[in-house]
């Protein structure tokens, strides 16, 4: 499925709005609401193309930030693993 920069964009709006959120609320137990709303709004009133692409981009970047996360997670730990051996 090809990604288009509107998608992305949307993608992107929905991020902005969770982290505005999750910024001014003290209590982050609700977050899930505030990421569920978010995402919804982006997805309002798109044709089944446009959800399908949008729904892509965000797979696209949970895949990539998990996947950056545990790199660099493995790099620290090889890093450590290698100071403790010496």
């Amino acid at each position: 499925m090809s990604i288009n920069a509107d998608s992305l964009e949307r993608v992107q709006i929905a991020l902005d709005d969770i982290i505005a959120g999750c910024e001014v609320e003290d209590d982050y137990t609700e977050w899930e609401d505030v990421a569920s709303s978010s995402v919804s709004s982006v997805l309002e009133e798109l044709d089944s193309e446009q959800t399908d692409m949008t729904c892509a981009a965000f797979r696209r970047y949970v895949t990539n930030t998990i996947g950056s996360k545990a790199l660099h997670q493995n790099k620290m730990y090889n890093t450590q693993k290698t100071l403790a051996d010496s």
